[in-house]
């Protein structure tokens, strides 16, 4: 999944003071024939933003996948009912969602998308069940199988999301998008398909097709953490995993007690994470970040030690001097964290 990240706005709702809830979940569901995606995501907006919720949902004929947030822990609760009358499937069925808080929203608005792949192998026939197995591991398992059996441990997310925090014995193959898994894999060192691996991702999607597309390709004992690193950091923080977990939200990342992140913010340049040492910026002089990737190429290109796309355009052009400017971006995460 590749995130797109929009420029911040400055932001001074009220909720931007209060405790939001956030819940993160997934379900792997065939929708009921002939379903009208567009009518569905008029529908599922509308609901929401009459219990303004907010936050981004991919539905499609796979199922669902989204992070949703509001300030009223009350329309969490009728939300999650409402995900599951959407399914049409029996109450039974359960719906993982993993729920953390925040202390500002992380989203901007409610957005509905349909998507053939809600989550991207590039290959919409590896389909996973609506029901889990025995593949997926609890938190504990997932601990003790690492701690005694020393698996092959595999993180299925990009490279960035990887660079900020893993599982201490994962190993790293440099994944820039989740469409290059299936072939990662057939290169996978060591060739012993029998041997066990180990598997996860940020909430447990993308493992659910990367355990299948193993088991395509004739490997024999694959696991996945159940709920993903969301899931096990609840139960066993500053334990196996080091760092934090990014989230495709302004949260950037959440740390090892699920709180959004006081180290990083998004690169404004390429929207990976960054760690927060300011600069200043070479147009305007004001404070910003950029990502250690994007200052690597600042040998050949120094408008890269800018604080927006204007001003590396300004900087560009070889303009001496433009006129003071509210760096938003800083403004608005100043609010947020309550510096200002």
């Amino acid at each position: 999944m590749t995130y797109v990240h929009e420029p911040f706005v400055l932001y001074t709702s009220p909720m931007s003071l209060s405790k939001i809830h956030v819940t993160a979940f997934y379900l792997f569901f065939s929708w009921p024939e002939n379903t009208d995606f567009s009518a569905q995501i008029k529908i599922i907006e509308s609901w929401c933003e009459i219990r303004k919720i907010f936050g981004l949902l991919l539905i499609g004929p796979e199922g669902f996948n989204g992070t949703m947030a509001s300030q009223s822990l009350e329309s969490i609760t009728e939300l999650k009912k409402f995900l599951l009358s959407l399914t049409h499937l029996d109450e039974k069925v359960q719906i993982e969602f993993n729920d953390s808080q925040s202390h500002f929203m992380p989203f901007r608005r409610i957005k509905v998308k349909a998507k053939t792949e809600i989550v991207t192998l590039g290959n919409p026939k590896v389909l996973p069940s609506t029901e889990k197995n025995e593949s997926h591991l609890s938190p504990k398992d997932w601990n003790t199988f690492i701690k005694t059996k020393n698996p092959v441990v595999l993180d299925v997310r990009n490279d960035y999301e990887m660079e900020i925090g893993k599982f201490k014995s994962a190993l790293n193959w440099k994944m820039k998008e989740f469409t290059e898994f299936p072939d990662l894999v057939k290169n996978l060192d060591p060739p012993n398909k029998s041997e066990p691996v180990l598997m996860y991702c940020t909430g447990g999607i993308r493992c659910e097709k990367a355990s299948i597309e193993m088991r395509n390709q004739g490997f024999t004992e694959v696991y996945q953490l159940d709920g993903g690193i969301l899931n096990y950091l609840k139960e066993f923080p500053n334990d196996e995993f080091e760092g934090e977990c990014f989230v495709f939200d302004h949260r950037v990342a959440v740390d090892q007690n699920l709180q959004p992140t006081k180290n990083f913010v998004l690169c404004h340049h390429c929207g990976q994470p960054a760690e927060i040492s300011p600069f200043e910026c070479v147009q305007c002089g004001i404070n910003t970040n950029v990502c250690e990737t994007c200052l690597d190429c600042e040998v050949h290109d120094l408008s890269i030690r800018t604080c927006s796309k204007n001003c590396r355009h300004h900087y560009q052009m070889g303009h001496k001097s433009v006129r003071p400017h509210l760096d938003s971006k800083k403004k608005y995460k100043d609010s947020i964290r309550g510096t200002t």
